[in-house]
């Protein structure tokens, strides 16, 4: 559930230059699984403190830390996207670096203090919920680096190709939609009898409300 509900959010972040209603400070990590290796975006809440960015593992306040956080720090690095400030977006590099134990405290004191929800995540969890720094890198200056980044981001790309290529030759299997034709027990209803008028169609059940969910760091 949360899951449908993150790329929801991807979709609208990429779709709106980084705007999602609702979540004013917001960028896009994209990682590496820790067994797949294939990229694994996600939205997260953060704070820009310099050159670097801040992001919390709150997981909501779960007992566990969040997949994100673990598959970052497995692969040692990752991209970002971010609003440009002119209606488009930003994609950096950036290297992980996890706040040691008192800049830790200071920066989720603040981050508490600027979005109290973070304050209830800390409530519900007996883990310390971590902070890491992310660092944007300048590739030109490791080549070994930058090639290892290309390769992610030419793995992203093929991914996606075989879901589109996968989508469409199952679109081209599925044929025309079927026309409209009457319900299963009126038509045999009708063939059993002359008297159709007998037959009644079932009442629709009215669609159950779309289900919610929260962003998790």
């Amino acid at each position: 559930m949360a899951e449908d509900f993150n790329q929801r959010v991807v979709r609208e972040f990429r779709a709106g230059g980084g705007r999602v209603d609702g979540f004013p400070d917001l960028l896009l990590l994209t990682t590496a699984g820790r067994r797949t290796g294939r990229p694994r975006t996600t939205p997260l809440a953060y704070r820009q403190d310099g050159s670097r960015y801040l992001v919390f593992g709150s997981n909501g306040g779960a007992a566990e830390h969040p997949q994100w956080y673990r598959n970052l720090l497995a692969a040692g690095g990752g991209t970002v996207e971010l609003p440009d400030g002119e209606g488009g977006l930003t994609i950096l590099s950036v290297r992980p670096v996890e706040l040691d134990a008192a800049e830790r405290d200071r920066e989720f004191a603040e981050q508490a203090r600027r979005v109290p929800s973070f304050a209830d995540y800390a409530e519900r969890t007996d883990r310390t919920i971590p902070v890491l720094a992310l660092h944007p890198l300048d590739l030109s200056a490791d080549p070994a680096l930058a090639a290892r980044v290309l390769g992610q981001l030419q793995q992203h790309h093929e991914d996606l190709r075989r879901q589109l290529a996968d989508l469409r030759t199952r679109l081209d299997h599925a044929g025309p939609a079927p026309h409209p034709t009457s319900p299963p027990n009126c038509a045999s209803a009708a063939s059993r009898s002359a008297t159709a008028s007998a037959c009644t169609t079932p009442a629709r059940r009215a669609p159950s409300p779309p289900s919610s969910g929260s962003t998790r760091s």
